[in-house]
């Protein structure tokens, strides 16, 4: 299952985050909504 916080809309790739395994994001400058999100979620601990 995706996470809500996946990006779909990227040129490059998705890549997994090693901490956070139910995260997917793209180093695409088009997706820095998604790594504000895994930003957010590794400031509150999750």
């Amino acid at each position: 299952m995706l996470s809500p916080y996946t990006c779909v809309s990227c040129d490059q790739p998705l890549i997994q985050h090693d901490e956070h395994t139910f995260i997917h994001y793209c180093t695409n400058p088009n997706c820095e909504e998604a790594k504000l999100h895994l930003s957010l979620l590794e400031e509150m601990g999750l």
